[in-house]
Parts: C-alpha cells; structure tokens; sequence
C-alpha cells in the first residue's frame, strides 16, 4: 500500500484513483497488451467515453451501477 500512497502523491490524486487506474490497466495487461500498451488503451477508451457523453446521460446509467462496480473490482 505504501507504493499507492506513494504513486497517488506524486500524481497528486488520490490512492483510491491509483487503485482504480490500476485495476483498469490490469485488464489490458491481462489481455497481453504490454504497460504502455495498456495506458494507451486506457487512454483511448476514456477518450471514447468523453467524446460520447454528451450522446448519453452517462450519470443515469452509471449511478445505478456504482454499488455492483465497487464490488466487482
């Protein structure tokens, strides 16, 4: 946890927002992409995101699942 702490203060975010940027690029990893791979990828699909919340109300569909999220990661 130290290394979290440690990560989230030189970023200057949270350990909670560590922990998530982590877990989200574990996925890519998992599925053979290399670290850096794996944060452009991560990049790219936030930038989806961003571009096509305005076609959505992304807080209506998102809301709902936070609890099952949570668990889930």
């Amino acid at each position: 946890m130290d290394k979290i702490n440690e990560l989230a203060k030189e970023m200057n975010v949270s350990p909670t927002d560590v922990l998530a940027f982590v877990r989200c690029l574990r996925i890519w990893i998992e599925k053979g992409f290399t670290f850096e791979e794996a944060i452009a990828k991560h990049m790219a699909q936030m930038n989806r995101l961003a571009s096509n919340s305005t076609k959505l109300d992304a807080r209506a569909l998102i809301v709902p699942m936070y609890d099952e999220l949570r668990e889930v990661a």
